[in-house]
């Protein structure tokens, strides 16, 4: 087995649950919407369920025929951004940056939220979904580094059980 193919694999199994989350929550958080629209109970369920990772106060969602997601804008973005990120690793060759690059991505959804209470500035939708995005990038980028460095770790074991 090749270098290349471990990483890739390694890549896969790292990445394949993180990314199958995400695609259930930006689903749900869609589906609850149109489920509630159509008054089905299974809508309270959906909202529920997501309200254990999201705060889903209505101003800061999108909406889709006239009801909120069910996540608020930073989560969807957060939650998009690292469905689709991480879907590119899986499939694309992509260099991984430092450390600190995906500490400067996710630094804005931390400084956003803060400058907004302090009244610095008056934040929106777009700027929450952009917040949310720039950190779920980050998130998947510190992510990788560290299962990287685990298998590098776990590499390095098992060729010195093996001599």
């Amino acid at each position: 087995m090749s270098k290349i193919v471990l990483e890739r694999r390694l890549k896969f199994i790292f990445l394949l649950p993180v990314v199958t989350v995400c695609v259930l929550l930006v689903l749900l958080s869609i589906l609850a919407p149109i489920l509630e629209k159509q008054q089905l109970p299974i809508s309270q369920n959906i909202y529920a369920l997501l309200h254990n990772i999201c705060h889903q106060l209505p101003t800061r969602c999108y909406w889709i025929l006239d009801r909120p997601f069910g996540l608020c804008a930073r989560c969807f973005g957060l939650y998009l951004s690292i469905l689709i990120t991480g879907s590119l690793f899986i499939f694309q060759k992509v260099k991984i940056m430092k450390f600190r690059f995906g500490l400067y991505l996710i630094a804005p959804i931390i400084i956003e939220p803060l400058f907004e209470y302090l009244d610095v500035w008056k934040s929106n939708n777009c700027i929450r979904f952009a917040t949310g995005v720039s950190a779920g990038i980050g998130c998947i980028f510190i992510y990788l580094l560290i299962m990287n460095k685990i298998s590098l770790m776990f590499k390095r074991f098992v060729k010195t059980k093996h001599q």
